[in-house]
């Protein structure tokens, strides 16, 4: 989202070309040349007016920058503390929207799933927004989510990539699971490992995929199992098949665990 405040000194010009290269769908976004063309940058008149722009639309302006940049950091370091891979970051982003439904106790849900005390001074300073502590704790679930599957998207790629995909998103069900099988796997995820920073402790296995938190890996058999369910006797299998394939075998695999909590929780109560 856009906080047009911290604009409000702007132009209608300025704002109009800003809300343009904003525009969520890219192929109505205009390109540099097209840009180049708007009134705002073709017309010079306006920057003969003396307008100057406020010392505070300028503090606000960098305090924003910042906070932006403090999420960015914050939600990489959720992600990674939670997850030992990028395959298994899914449930990690399920996890944190759980937490995110508890207004002011957020931090402390976030404090049970083990993010360190330090890690979550950092969330309240980067997604705290009142005196109450309540914060805009749904956005720090949607930029978790995000990245997740954008982790996701860059490693299950590289997967796809050492199996010999043929740029259509398709590739040999062999061949993936011949890519897979080689060293456990090592060659093909080592460098998907990699996108998920150094923080990211490896496991030792490459079939992580199906896996969660090691916690719950035993609820899942791993991406070629997933493989093998989802080709079902094809002799190809495509890179989205396989994408929402993990996605729902983890989401599952949170539900099942949640379940499994209000359960206990339940049976220790009567």
């Amino acid at each position: 989202t856009i906080d047009w405040v911290a604009f409000k000194q702007a132009s209608q010009n300025a704002r109009s070309l800003c809300e343009e290269m904003l525009a969520w769908d890219p192929r109505v976004r205009p390109d540099a040349h097209s840009c180049l063309q708007h009134p705002w940058l073709s017309d010079p008149s306006h920057l003969l007016a003396g307008c100057v722009v406020p010392g505070g639309s300028l503090e606000r302006l960098v305090q924003s920058y910042r906070r932006s940049q403090l999420r960015q950091v914050v939600t990489e370091h959720i992600l990674t503390n939670l997850s030992d891979s990028p395959f298994t970051c899914i449930s990690a982003a399920l996890d944190v929207l759980r937490t995110c439904t508890g207004g002011s106790h957020v931090p402390m849900a976030l404090a049970a799933l083990g993010i360190s005390e330090e890690a979550i001074k950092c969330v309240v300073q980067a997604f705290g927004s009142d005196n109450e502590g309540a914060g805009d704790y749904t956005e720090l679930a949607t930029c978790c989510a995000e990245l997740a599957e954008d982790l996701l998207d860059h490693a299950l790629w590289r997967v796809f990539m050492a199996a010999g995909e043929d740029h259509r998103g398709v590739v040999a069900v062999a061949e993936l699971e011949r890519a897979l099988l080689e060293d456990g796997g090592k060659r093909a995820l080592a460098s998907a490992r990699q996108l998920a920073g150094s923080s990211v402790s490896s496991t030792g296995g490459g079939d992580l995929a199906g896996g969660v938190e090691p916690s719950r890996q035993g609820i899942d058999s791993g991406l070629g199992d997933i493989v093998r369910q989802i080709a079902n006797g094809q002799l190809e299998i495509s890179f989205e098949d396989l994408k929402a394939a993990i996605i729902h075998r983890q989401s599952a695999a949170v539900v099942h665990s949640a379940c499994s909590h209000v359960g206990n929780v339940e049976g220790t109560r009567k």
